[in-house]
């Protein structure tokens, strides 16, 4: 059976939130602590709640929460895989509010925005991220300048740039392209890498000739024909 928990309990764990910059705890708990005094318990709800903020708020967890926050600050890499994957995740229903805190801690550097490790974790190491971090980490397979066409057979979904793309998207496959910005949005696709055809990367494409812009993937790139460019 577990032990009680007392008025010092939430106090004291009110404090330490306090210190660490929780305030949502530190509150929480000080409102419970209150009804414990006024009620002399509090509802099974309150307790399984106080007891995870207790545990939360813990020295060890506060500890543990300390570490992980300078391991993330002192390795760029890190810093630098959570961003990619937190921006994949912010267009999807997934780890929403993991890759939402991480993002806003990037752009505030406040301690109390960065998720905890083990929600990290789980967002950062998966089959769909770790798709995502081998497109972002292979070497581009096009570059600015190059000119190529989209494959006749991509399952292709266009980011447009130029207002006049419904009206040319079916000539799209058999337009040539001219390459002007590789990594021109973030990854949004979580996709396998192949050695040949690339990943998910995106670049911007600008119609030889013309002025129509589009954002394509780099697997659903190929070079062109050498009778095209006579």
């Amino acid at each position: 059976m577990e032990q009680e928990i007392t008025y010092e309990d939430l106090k004291n764990a009110a404090a330490i939130a306090s210190d660490v910059g929780d305030d949502y705890s530190a509150r929480v708990l000080i409102s419970m602590s209150e009804k414990l005094m006024k009620w002399g318990k509090l509802t099974l709800r309150q307790t399984d709640f106080a007891r995870s903020l207790i545990d939360r708020n813990s020295p060890e967890a506060v500890q543990s929460k300390s570490d992980w926050v300078e391991r993330v600050k002192n390795d760029t890499e890190l810093q630098e895989r959570i961003k990619v994957i937190a921006n994949y995740y912010a267009s999807t229903q997934y780890f929403s509010a993991t890759s939402r805190d991480y993002l806003s801690w990037l752009k505030e550097r406040e301690d109390k925005w960065l998720p905890s490790e083990h929600s990290t974790m789980k967002m950062i190491d998966n089959k769909f991220s770790n798709k995502i971090w081998e497109s972002h980490k292979a070497p581009k397979i096009w570059n600015t300048g190059d000119l190529v066409q989209v494959r006749q057979n991509a399952a292709i979904q266009y980011r447009h740039i130029t207002p006049d793309f419904l009206q040319h998207r079916s000539e799209y496959r058999d337009w040539v392209w001219m390459i002007v910005e590789p990594n021109s949005r973030p990854i949004d696709r979580s996709v396998g890498y192949d050695e040949k055809k690339g990943g998910a990367r995106y670049y911007r494409l600008l119609k030889l000739g013309g002025t129509q812009q589009i954002d394509v993937i780099e697997c659903e790139l190929k070079r062109v024909p050498k009778k095209l460019l006579k």
